[in-house]
Parts: C-alpha cells; structure tokens; sequence
C-alpha cells in the first residue's frame, strides 16, 4: 500500500466480504478512519496480487500474539462484487489444510 510517500506492507488478518482486517507494524505510518488508499495490493503466496481501494473504517493499537506492537486498520474494500469474492476465495482456500 501506498499512504503519501510511504510505501508499506501490512498483513491480512481478517477478510469478509465486507472488508479486511489489516495489521500495520510500521509506526511511521498514519491511518486514520475515512482515508482512502488508493490501488492496494493484496498479495496471497498461491496467487497473483489484486488491486482495490482501501477506505479506513477504524484504527486501534493492538499487541500481536509475539507480542510486537501494531495498528490494527479496519478497511472497507471498494471494488466489484466479483474482486470482492475473488479476494475472500484466495484466503477461504487454505482453510482446512494443516
């Protein structure tokens, strides 16, 4: 993702049709709700990279599960219903795999 000049990764951590959870590790970074982030890529390992639109719905500091701070970005995905399915497929498809 791109926010002003940064560029940034940021990991997937939920997905629904609805939108995306994201957790973002680099505290350079201001995400604030409403902004727009324009032409993410979401990436998965078994599969090219989709591009959407990202609005921030809510921001909270979180404490990941090894214990590194991060914000945690709430995002609505702005794209077509087809991206949107495309998007939560890619993820849904390791489910059940050990």
């Amino acid at each position: 993702m791109r926010v002003g000049a940064l560029t940034l990764e940021a990991a997937v951590v939920d997905i629904s049709l609805g939108g995306m959870g994201t957790l973002v590790y680099d505290s350079r970074v201001r995400l604030e709700p409403g902004m727009l982030i324009e032409r993410a890529r979401v990436l998965h390992e078994n599969n090219g990279p989709v591009t959407v639109d990202l609005e921030i719905s809510n921001v909270s500091a979180v404490v990941d599960r090894d214990g590194r701070p991060a914000n945690r970005a709430g995002c609505i995905i702005r794209g077509s219903r087809k991206t949107l399915e495309e998007l939560v497929l890619m993820f849904i498809s390791d489910l059940g795999e050990p």
